[in-house]
């Protein structure tokens, strides 16, 4: 059964980390570790709702118990075999789940994160409206207002790490 879960587990974490990635983590500008993370709580619930029917699923499967007595059960060296034999074969399990990645689209959410940075990388050519501010790549833009014009205002650049101020003139909408 320890196969079974570790395959369970695995290819639960890395289809729901995926499609995390590519949805919640392209639209709030996750990391990838991120999205892993809530793939692997996603699945930590799955082996918690599955965990029974992957027994049941084994026993169904006619493979075989150990067949130990209560005393035998209870021993120190029964412990430690039992304890051994689940975590070879959760590893075993969780290295036959990582044969989702042959079928996964890796680069996927890389290529819409940046796909999503470069749009948001486009330079500001204009900007209009009384007391509003924009960031943009460490720059500050701000409209003052312009007292020549009832539509129109100017915008002062201030570059953040340069400290160099330009201006911008603004159209209205």
């Amino acid at each position: 059964p320890m196969v079974g879960f570790g395959f369970m587990d695995n290819t639960v974490m890395l289809q729901m980390g995926n499609t995390l990635d590519c949805t919640i983590g392209v639209a709030f500008g996750l990391s990838t570790l991120s999205a892993a993370a809530m793939g692997q709580a996603c699945s930590d619930v799955a082996g918690i709702v599955f965990g029974d029917t992957v027994e049941r699923a084994c026993t169904a499967l006619g493979l075989p118990s150990a067949g130990l007595t209560l005393d035998q059960r209870r021993m120190a060296v029964s412990k430690r075999v039992a304890l051994l034999g689940s975590c070879i074969g959760v590893v075993c399990g969780c290295l036959l789940g990582m044969t989702n990645l042959l079928f996964m689209d890796t680069g996927r959410a890389n290529a819409l994160k940046q796909s999503d940075k470069e749009e948001i990388d486009q330079p500001v050519t204009s900007l209009s409206g009384h007391g509003f501010s924009l960031r943009v790549n460490n720059t500050h833009y701000h409209t003052v207002q312009n007292h020549g014009s009832a539509f129109g205002g100017s915008a002062a650049a201030e570059d953040e790490e340069d400290e160099e101020a330009s201006s911008l003139t603004t159209t209205p909408c």
